[in-house]
């Protein structure tokens, strides 16, 4: 498996042995900016300053949108033994989301993923 982005508003998953898209991952405002892998999860960072979690075991479900950055998220590693992800920005912070914790809220205010933060500027 492989995750790219591009210029676009989305992420991609590559079935490399078939040398073919597996997968689409289509939810950000404005351009993605970075993407990571961890377990059954995919992450992305966009322009548009939050983070999108996705389900690759619901089909590719956005299951968290996560804010706190005021400005575009560019960096993203995720650990899923340790169960946390880390975004960077260009606001000069670094934010620490424990997954598995208190549930995030969507852009419509419903609780849409388990995530708990922590906040630093660097």
């Amino acid at each position: 498996m492989l995750a790219t982005i591009s210029e676009g508003l989305d992420a991609k998953i590559w079935d490399v042995a078939a040398m073919k898209c597996a997968a689409t991952f289509s939810g950000h405002r404005e351009r993605v900016t970075c993407v990571t892998c961890a377990a059954n999860t995919l992450f992305t960072g966009s322009t548009d300053r939050t983070v999108r979690v996705w389900s690759l075991m619901q089909g590719g479900t956005c299951t968290a949108v996560l804010r706190g950055h005021t400005d575009s998220v560019t960096c993203l590693a995720a650990d899923s033994i340790a169960n946390w992800l880390v975004s960077g920005a260009h606001d000069g912070s670094l934010r620490v989301w424990a997954l598995g914790g208190v549930a995030d809220e969507d852009e419509d205010g419903n609780d849409d993923g388990e995530v708990a933060r922590a906040a630093a500027h660097v």
